[in-house]
């Protein structure tokens, strides 16, 4: 009993010391706004990457936010300001093996005002950043995202749904737009990447005279060709996993 007590003893103040050992890692960030927020994208061993907007305007009165690399024990190694267009707002941010993607929104003035949409790519193995402007249709919605490689894929619905895809190739800056082959009416609510298989996975809801009628899962490769379509009808609950 009292050797049993004793290892009970050892074992707990073993453990309180390896815990005095840990210490906890941060990096400040100087507040300057009451709504400001930080975003952080992990890299997973390699550190992360920190983005945040700042008081400061270049001469063209852009905002410019503040995208600060961080290693593993948040130790900061660069930090870069990139001007984005007034009144943006962040929206998500992935990342793989080669590419960390920001996605920012513009601010919605009016609902029959267009969406204006930034996207600012940091190459990984350069570390140089590049950065995308487009616009989407007035009142649409960017739904999702994701990023497999070097491809970067954006799912936006229609004020009316039947939604569109569309297809960034970062390695060669090319852009382009896809509509799924769905007959009925439809409304894009997930996508993802699946890196194992290498693809991306979209999910759509379908719907005749507005009543639900299948869930349509479509697969495409990383250059954004259709490669499987399933059709599941009394699924309306389906998702991906």
């Amino acid at each position: 009993m009292r050797k049993g007590l004793l290892i009970a003893l050892f074992a707990i103040s073993t453990c309180f010391g390896f815990s005095q050992q840990v210490e906890t890692s941060r990096y400040e960030v100087t507040r300057w706004g009451k709504d400001q927020d930080c975003h952080f994208e992990s890299f997973q061993e390699q550190g992360g990457m920190m983005v945040f907007e700042t008081e400061k305007t270049d001469e063209d009165k852009n905002r410019l936010w503040n995208f600060v690399a961080l290693d593993s024990s948040l130790y900061e190694t660069r930090s870069d300001l990139i001007p984005l267009p007034q009144k943006m707002e962040f929206y998500d941010s992935k990342s793989s093996s080669q590419w960390a993607v920001f996605v920012f929104l513009s601010e919605k003035k009016q609902r029959s005002d267009s969406i204006g949409i930034m996207v600012v790519t940091y190459h990984r193995p350069t570390k140089e950043f590049s950065t995308y402007s487009d616009r989407l249709p007035a009142k649409s919605s960017l739904m999702s995202m994701a990023l497999l490689d070097n491809s970067l894929m954006l799912a936006v619905n229609l004020r009316t749904g039947n939604g569109f895809l569309v297809h960034y190739d970062l390695g060669v800056s090319r852009e382009r737009t896809i509509t799924p082959n769905i007959n009925n009416d439809f409304v894009l609510f997930q996508l993802d990447a699946d890196p194992k298989e290498d693809v991306f996975v979209l999910a759509a809801r379908e719907y005749v005279d507005k009543r639900y009628k299948a869930t349509s899962f479509f697969v495409f490769s990383k250059e954004g060709i259709t490669l499987q379509s399933h059709r599941f009808e009394n699924g309306e609950n389906a998702g991906l996993g």
